[in-house]
């Protein structure tokens, strides 16, 4: 359903004007479990997207959705914290989700000044992306700024294990082979919002690569063929999260990229990833691809290397053309890589096979079905 301009605007007005959680979310009684399922109904019944909204209301859905989110996590720490019901300032909620102000926006100086576009490539739960270019070099850049100072942490996370693969003298070295499949970041910084807040900024050249979203808005129908290469660089990335000491934690159609013509892998959205070795869970849902994510995430178990295994599967049935929800594939696909992509999203972990596994199942039976043979992407020029 569309949102309006009217509720977006009455949206981000109770935001701004709120002085308890209450005028937001609502009263809310019963145990603390019950409280924060209750404002969870609640939040969820009142999200607002710019994908649902008119084209000339997205970036006032866009912010409205990053206060409402910030405005959600503050509530559930004041339940924690048995101060849901305490009064505050009018504007508590909003301050921390005002995006940097356009005036900071246009041009970002750290190292290097980077001149950015007037408007977001990419938005999403925790950052908006900017085209860019370095002034110095005149390189092409991604810029990528935490939607709220509140979620600079989790951009944070992402830096260091970029940072920590590309560094030949790391305590646990990364294998070097799969480095160019790992963004390479220029720079990470802070930059200066309004009141002055600080949000967390992370810089990466800009590359021909495409994500799967891209790939499968322009390609509804994808040939098999193309889409066993394109599930094959997916389940690569439960590789490479491993070799890097982490759960991916977040494997969906915005987070793996490839080139089209090279068919070149480029993994990305690490920001979700807790470590393997610590006992770390999944903190942060991508809401938009919630129906990807494997049981022991909303139970709150600890993932492991087979939870990446699974968000990969279910983005591998997308890309084939299948019903992820339901775990139903074409019948034109042929039965053995049905089977693997079927085993994969099995409830339990214990059932799912290891990443390396996987590939190598995949990969033999995409063979058996059509040989070797490359298949470069066409996609729309971008104007």
């Amino acid at each position: 359903m569309t949102s309006s301009r009217d509720h977006i605007e009455a949206l981000i007005n109770t935001l701004k004007r709120a002085t308890t959680f209450a005028m937001v979310f609502g009263k809310l009684s019963g145990t603390e479990d019950e409280r924060r399922a209750a404002l969870k109904r609640v939040f969820r019944a009142m999200l607002v997207h710019e994908d649902a909204a008119a084209d000339a209301d997205k970036a006032l859905a866009s912010a409205a959705f990053r206060m409402l989110v910030i405005a959600h996590k503050k509530a559930e720490a004041a339940i924690a914290l048995g101060k849901y019901d305490e009064p505050f300032a009018a504007g508590i909620l909003g301050k921390d989700s005002e995006p940097v102000s356009a005036s900071a926006a246009s041009v970002l100086r750290s190292k290097y000044t980077y001149q950015l576009s007037a408007t977001h490539r990419y938005s999403g739960d925790l950052s908006m992306i900017y085209d860019a270019t370095v002034l110095e070099t005149g390189e092409a850049a991604l810029v990528k700024i935490a939607s709220a100072p509140t979620l600079n942490p989790m951009l944070e996370r992402e830096a260091h294990i970029l940072t920590r693969c590309h560094d030949p003298k790391a305590a646990v070295p990364f294998d070097a082979r799969l480095r160019p499949f790992m963004p390479r970041l220029i720079e990470t910084f802070h930059a200066e919002g309004d009141a002055h807040s600080r949000f967390r900024v992370l810089v990466f050249p800009r590359t021909s690569h495409v994500s799967v979203t891209e790939i499968l808005k322009a390609h509804p129908d994808l040939d098999h063929r193309d889409g066993a290469w394109i599930a094959r660089r997916v389940v690569g990335q439960t590789l490479v999260a491993a070799a890097a000491g982490v759960v991916h934690g977040a494997i969906t159609p915005d987070h793996v990229l490839v080139e089209p013509l090279k068919h070149e892998p480029l993994h990305i959205g690490w920001a979700h990833s807790p470590s393997s070795t610590r006992n770390e869970r999944i903190t942060s849902v991508v809401r938009r691809w919630r129906h990807l994510y494997p049981p022991e995430v909303f139970m709150k178990d600890r993932p492991n290397h087979r939870t990446d295994v699974y968000m990969a599967a279910k983005t591998s049935i997308l890309i084939f053309g299948g019903d992820a929800e339901k775990d139903t594939l074409p019948n034109s696909l042929p039965k053995p890589i049905a089977a693997i992509l079927k085993r994969a999203v099995e409830k339990s972990p214990a059932l799912r096979p290891t990443g390396a596994e996987f590939l190598e199942e995949l990969t033999r039976s995409v063979r058996e079905a059509w040989g070797k043979e490359y298949r470069p992407l066409e996609m729309p020029v971008a104007t």
